[in-house]
């Protein structure tokens, strides 16, 4: 069976947009907490924890596991929506 690459992610946690001063979050979003690989899920997620020991003294508890099936990146600039 081949490797498998997965990024991990959790809801867990809170953002603050650049240039924030609140005190409150101010932004609803997701946290890439790793990548790993694996057979499996479940493999690839051992794997990543047994590179990145750390991980273990975050707070975050649930992580959600997706395949990357391309390592296609795009790059998007909301500074050009805007208009400017």
């Amino acid at each position: 069976m081949r490797l498998r690459k997965y990024i991990f992610y959790t809801e867990e946690g809170t953002t603050y947009q650049p240039g924030s001063e609140s005190v409150t979050p101010d932004i609803e979003n997701l946290q890439v907490v790793g990548f790993g690989q694996g057979e499996s899920p479940e493999a690839a997620v051992r794997n990543m924890v047994a590179e990145n020991k750390y991980i273990l003294e975050t707070a975050f508890d649930e992580v959600i596991g997706v395949e990357l099936r391309s390592e296609r990146r795009t790059f998007h600039y909301l500074g050009e929506l805007r208009g400017k």
